[in-house]
């Protein structure tokens, strides 16, 4: 009986002796993938700068902690939060995240340059790891979130921000929950934004010194932006559709969307009432729609129609509704 407990407990030590070694191979591995994912982006122009890691969760977890982390490439500069990372040390290629706290985002254009402030009062995530180090999917999760210029009190709030890249077709999945804009912008539904959620697919590169630059090279060579869904819950408009964007020779939206409209009556009042449509436009909108729309239960009607923007001009079926003001880039 003495005899078993003792190779019982021999063991029992030799299998945490075992584990132990894999524990810390497998942090040592970590640390290694951490600095060659850093030196390959540089390698390709990037700035990668971060204190750390600091590894732990011995024995059930492998965590890294890294501080001040910093990233940049030109026209663009991420500094953020202290990221808590965790995976189980049987399967490292599945990475938890934590990472709430103050993300600047400095965009730099051709002569200016923005300083973007976000703010989480919660985020975590999940990423996958390719075999090559890339991310191959992603997801974030983020709540009272807090977004606006450095400086600035008009800030954007929302209630949460739930985001998710797929590798399939470069897909990106967002979903904002009460959103409130910013004081200072008076838009005609309201500053208060039910709900939005989207997936979009980009296709083309991106890439350049430049917002204005990049977005060239991606007019050029082709690229768009497939959006398979989306739908806007705000001030009594409910907007589903789906469709295809890209730019125009002057770098402004252009495109055309299949679109399920409910509330279109609230719309055309509210463009009434912020002066976007004058004179006989909004009894002209209202009268073209309500020739298409069919009746609901409720009494809201819904109209199925094309939605398509050229030249900054937007329309829903045979409704020209409003010119928008042009976007600059930089």
């Amino acid at each position: 009986m003495i005899r078993r407990v003792i190779v019982a407990a021999a063991l029992l030590l030799a299998a945490a002796g075992a584990y132990s070694a894999y524990w810390m191979s497998a942090a040592d591995t970590l640390r290694a993938e951490i600095a060659r994912w850093a030196a390959e982006r540089r390698a390709e122009g990037w700035t990668v700068a971060y204190d750390g890691p600091e590894i732990s969760g011995f024995p059930l977890a492998l965590g890294a902690t890294i501080a001040t982390p910093h990233l940049a490439v030109p026209g663009w500069s991420w500094h953020g939060p202290t990221v808590m990372a965790s995976a189980r040390p049987w399967s490292p290629g599945e990475i938890a995240l934590n990472f709430p706290g103050a993300h600047r985002i400095e965009i730099v254009g051709r002569d200016r340059r923005r300083v973007i402030v976000a703010k989480a009062g919660a985020a975590t995530g999940w990423f996958r790891a390719a075999a090559d180090g890339r991310i191959a999917e992603a997801a974030a999760n983020l709540t009272t979130v807090e977004a606006g210029r450095a400086g600035d009190d008009a800030t954007t709030t929302a209630a949460k921000v739930t985001i998710r890249l797929i590798p399939t077709g470069s897909r990106i999945a967002m979903t904002i929950t009460d959103m409130l804009l910013p004081p200072d912008t008076r838009p005609p539904l309201g500053r208060a934004v039910e709900r939005i959620d989207s997936l979009v697919a980009l296709q083309g590169p991106i890439a350049g010194q430049t917002p204005h630059e990049a977005l060239m090279r991606w007019r050029d060579g082709g690229g768009t932006m497939e959006i398979e869904h989306l739908r806007l819950l705000w001030g009594g408009l409910d907007f589903s559709g789906s469709g295809t964007m890209a730019l125009d020779g002057a770098l402004q939206p252009i495109g055309a969307m299949k679109a399920r409209i409910a509330g279109y009556r609230a719309l055309v009042d509210a463009l009434e009432t912020a002066g976007l449509l004058r004179g006989t436009d909004g009894f002209v909108a209202k009268l073209a729609l309500g020739m298409v729309a069919r009746a609901t239960p409720g009494g809201n009607n819904i109209v199925s129609l094309p939605v398509t923007l050229q030249d900054r001009r937007l329309s829903i079926g045979p409704a020209k509704l409003l010119r928008l003001p042009a976007i600059k880039w930089d």
